[in-house]
């Protein structure tokens, strides 16, 4: 009989309170087996268990496998693509290598037959250069013979010569604002040391018949007696003798007398420095460079007015005179018939038309003049300097 069926038969008999002794024996025997029996079910269930998780295991990688195997074979499908893309590209390249060897060919060919047009051209340009350069020549030779036979003066139109000396009165204006900036919102103290730096120029080089003359600066012997010889030249001699001889004169005195000029610059300078240079912060050295330069500009603007066909000559208005619209600009906008010249602070400019000694004349550049009303202008010359800023014309 198994061994479970006997237990079954067992515990189906009735209950007794006392087994007997072979029987508990047997009973113990089953109990125990029954035990063992349970504890290897218990092992064999362990075991399945694993065997089943090890199962699912080895399913869950096979299904990884065929997961990478099945993305390894998309992989080799998509390498596939694009080595046949890369063939496609390849023999496209390999069409576009061909036809560029052949435009590489034709361009070579084109170079070739270029250069050698290139190299014609340019025998032809050499050729028509060396007649040109020949040609010029010949004009320059002809055109300083026309100079020589006709007129030999430097052009300078009356445009210019305006732009010129506004350009050196505003380059005057901003030296006097730069190195005296402290009085530069105080009208007379700016005005009397603008009106003393262009007094100086005016009568040292711009009042002077020939600029390249002058032994001294400060004396003028010779003007009045150029200007009277100017007038015999006009009247005596041809054009083409008095149209040349002011110039050439000119030119010759400036370039013999250029050293004394210097020298009379440096003069003019010092003047200024010790009548205004008490009233000025700046370095003294850089004022007085910059004062030369200025300077020697007007110098070779004088130089180049006395070179040209007509007589130009500058004129200041007197102090305490009428203001003249027509040949006067007014700094301080103040016109009337009642307005009078305190000082000039850049003389007026007028042409003389060459060959009409003492007639009628053109004004070129208007006078600028600082005006007040003339009661005002008659205490001023009443009152002399005992003005009220005591740094104005007292310290000048």
């Amino acid at each position: 009989m198994p061994p479970f069926s006997r237990i079954t038969a067992f515990f189906s008999q009735p209950a007794t309170r006392h087994c007997p002794g072979a029987e508990y024996d047997e009973v113990q025997r089953y109990a125990n087996e029954v035990a063992d029996l349970r504890q290897e079910f218990l092992k064999l269930q362990r075991e399945a268990i694993a065997h089943k998780w090890r199962l699912n295991a080895n399913n869950k990688k096979l299904e990884e496998a065929e997961m990478k195997l099945e993305k390894s074979v998309n992989y080799c499908k998509f390498l596939n693509l694009q080595l046949e893309s890369k063939d496609r590209e390849l023999a496209r390249l390999q069409k576009t290598a061909t036809a560029s060897l052949k435009a590489v060919n034709a361009a070579k060919k084109f170079q070739v037959s270029a250069e050698e047009r290139y190299r014609r051209q340019t025998e032809i340009l050499n050729k028509r250069t060396a007649e040109l350069e020949e040609a010029a020549d010949e004009n320059s030779s002809l055109a300083f013979q026309q100079m020589i036979l006709t007129k030999w003066t430097d052009s300078f139109g009356d445009d210019e010569i305006n732009q010129v000396m506004g350009s050196l009165n505003q380059e005057l204006e901003t030296w006097v604002k730069h190195h005296f900036y402290r009085y530069t919102s105080h009208g007379d103290t700016f005005h009397c040391v603008y009106g003393l730096v262009i007094d100086q120029i005016f009568h040292a080089i711009l009042s002077r018949a020939m600029v390249g003359t002058a032994a001294d600066l400060h004396r003028d012997i010779f003007s009045d007696y150029f200007v009277s010889l100017d007038i015999e030249v006009q009247k005596k001699c041809p054009s083409h003798v008095a149209q040349h001889w002011r110039s050439a004169l000119s030119k010759a005195a400036f370039s013999f007398g250029k050293e004394r000029l210097e020298a009379g610059c440096c003069g003019l300078v010092n003047h200024v420095q010790t009548r205004c240079g008490h009233l000025s912060p700046t370095n003294p050295q850089k004022r007085s460079e910059e004062l030369r330069s200025l300077i020697w500009k007007f110098v070779e603007f004088k130089a180049r007015l006395e070179c040209q066909a007509n007589l130009y000559v500058f004129l200041m208005a007197f102090p305490n005179t009428r203001f003249v619209g027509d040949q006067m600009v007014s700094s301080t906008g103040d016109y009337g018939a009642s307005t009078l010249v305190e000082y000039t602070l850049a003389p007026a400019l007028f042409k003389i038309p060459s060959g009409s000694a003492g007639g009628s004349t053109t004004l070129v550049v208007k006078a600028i003049v600082k005006t007040c009303p003339a009661f005002q202008g008659m205490i001023l010359n009443g009152a002399g300097a005992s003005g009220d800023d005591e740094t104005d014309s007292s310290s000048l």
